[in-house]
């Protein structure tokens, strides 16, 4: 039973590789803090919206609130925001590239959210490097929103 309890080996163990150990500690500190700081990871800044639709009369069986996200979710306002924030420019898409239309709506989908919360109203959230950007990317929505309805 001695033997269960007796940890002198391992710390032992420890004693001897301690200039190691500590040595990998710091540099594994040291690079971690370099790798998630902004020289290699752009921040990206959050705006989102709450809203619940009472301007728009359901057709079918669908919700005011489904309905709402199939347009915020509509090519129209998509091409709307891409073309009035010049977004391509913006995000470092080359408009010379071969796969430049998908790319840019890859992005936007990366960036763009738009989801039905449980209690019936429409969420949307914009991540962009620039805070005041994702602001008015969210405000120009709802514009385009609001006309098209």
């Amino acid at each position: 039973m001695d033997s269960f309890f007796n940890n002198k080996n391992i710390i032992d163990i420890v004693m001897e590789w301690k200039l190691k150990l500590a040595v990998v500690i710091v540099a594994a500190i040291l690079l971690s803090i370099l790798f998630s700081s902004p020289i290699f990871i752009t921040p990206l800044y959050k705006s989102n919206c709450l809203l619940y639709p009472s301007n728009i009369s359901p057709y079918s069986d669908e919700s005011e609130t489904e309905q709402s996200v199939q347009i915020f979710q509509s090519r129209d306002i998509r091409d709307s925001l891409v073309k009035k924030f010049n977004l391509a420019k913006h995000w470092g898409i080359d408009s010379s590239y071969k796969h430049f239309e998908s790319t840019l709506v890859w992005e936007y989908n990366q960036r763009v959210r738009v989801n039905k919360t449980p209690f019936a109203a429409v969420e949307i959230e914009i991540w962009d490097q620039d805070p005041v950007m994702a602001r008015d990317l969210i405000n120009a929505m709802l514009d385009a929103y609001n006309l098209k309805i």
